[in-house]
């Protein structure tokens, strides 16, 4: 055999040899990497919040809160329980603040669109009728109402969304004691209807607690215009301070401006207000001032990371203003769906009612880290059960027209 025909034979064997080994190679080195597997399954939620009328201003945070929390599970391929995805699809309602309507936008979304799971309202009234529907259905909502009958051992399956503005007030008034030694009369100008009247004894409460004489309480219809008459009565009583209670947004910069117009340089509160970008094209700067109430979130000097990182993101979506109850449904809706993906439970549509006991027994004991902070559930001995929310928040006052953080507390009952 010729020398180049030895050469040619030997690189034939060669190449048989590097084929042979090659095939026995790890499959992992020669196999490419599986794509995220897409979701397969659906997660509707609801969200009810007056979308319209006098709680639009702050209604429309939540479903935006919502759905910035839904649209980040979203991205990262959806929630994940026993290793199946579900992409989350949120259903807005307008409850217009009423319990009449809010009870019947909870029917819908139950009966018509099948879900378990709705994130609730912050108003009381339409709070207590969304509940007549919810509670017998056995579905869980997530509330913002302030209403002491929004919790109980009667109600299991509704949860707080935070720690509301009436069980704020005490430390708010705590705050005023210790900084603003003339204050010792106060009165409350409040909205009359459930919110007004549970208002009207949280105050009473705040201001014994605090050494204030409480001075009483003067009520109006929700969307009167003229508040004049009704302000001058209060007005004649001398208080050092002024409650408006929650009122919403709206109704507090229209009663500013009104007080500001009459003369009273007095101190002014409340139990909690909206957005100031939406009062003070109403009220007017000089109206707002000094103006105390208690905040969602910091937004200020006294925001965490977590908090100023939301805000930003939600400047990149919508621009400003910002409402702070963004924060309320984003970091709880995210603590709902890490608890369903950590005990393998989904509330669809096809959730049985031991499904949606299983996602409340644990929620009332899990710890969540979230914008706000460390967030868990309390006040088993105030309410008989532990459906309270545990976290902290800022109070806050107006200073030349911006809102400036002038405390910090954690809001806890037993």
């Amino acid at each position: 055999m010729s020398k180049i025909r030895w050469i040619a034979v030997i690189l034939v064997c060669g190449c048989m040899l590097m084929a042979s080994l090659g095939a026995c190679a790890p499959a992992e080195e020669i196999t490419p990497t599986a794509p995220e597997e897409a979701a397969t399954g659906i997660l509707v939620v609801g969200n009810i919040s007056p979308l319209t009328g006098p709680g639009a201003s702050w209604g429309i945070y939540y479903p935006r809160g919502t759905q910035m929390a839904a649209d980040e599970i979203n991205e990262r391929g959806g929630l994940l329980v026993n290793g199946k995805r579900y992409k989350i699809e949120v259903i807005a309602e307008d409850d217009k603040y009423s319990s009449e309507v809010g009870a019947a936008v909870a029917r819908k979304l139950i009966f018509q669109d099948k879900v378990r799971l709705i994130m609730g309202t912050p108003g009381s009234a339409p709070c207590l009728g969304i509940q007549t529907v919810t509670e017998p259905a056995h579905v869980l909502m997530i509330c913002d109402s302030s209403t002491p009958k929004r919790i109980g051992p009667d109600k299991p399956l509704s949860f707080q969304m935070h720690c509301p503005a009436k069980e704020r007030g005490p430390f708010m008034y705590e705050y005023m004691k210790e900084n603003f030694p003339g204050i010792e009369t106060c009165i409350a100008y409040l909205p009359d209807d459930e919110t007004g009247y549970t208002d009207a004894v949280v105050l009473e409460k705040c201001a014994d607690a605090a050494g204030f004489k409480y001075l009483g309480q003067e009520y109006y219809t929700r969307g009167t215009a003229d508040h004049y008459p009704l302000l001058t009565r209060v007005l004649s009583a001398e208080p050092d301070l002024i409650d408006l209670g929650a009122g919403t947004p709206s109704e507090q910069a229209v009663i500013l401006k009104q007080l500001h117009e009459l003369g009273y340089d007095g101190y002014k509160s409340c139990l909690i207000t909206g957005t100031l970008a939406d009062m003070l094209p109403i009220a007017g700067a000089e109206a707002l001032e000094g103006y105390f109430y208690n905040g969602e979130m910091g937004t200020g000097a006294m925001a965490s990371d977590g908090e100023r990182e939301l805000l930003q993101k939600y400047v990149d979506m919508h621009g400003l203003p910002f409402g702070a109850s963004v924060a309320l449904s984003y970091d709880t809706f995210h603590m709902v769906c890490e608890v369903m993906e950590e005990i393998g439970v989904i509330l669809d549509s096809e959730a049985t009612d031991e499904d949606v006991d299983a996602v409340a027994d644990y929620l009332e004991d899990y710890h969540y880290t979230g914008a706000r902070g460390e967030l868990y559930y309390c006040g088993e001995e105030t309410f008989g059960i532990k459906r309270f929310m545990c976290e902290e928040f800022t109070i806050q006052q107006v200073q030349s027209g911006k809102s400036v953080d002038v405390a910090r507390v954690r809001g806890y009952f037993p």
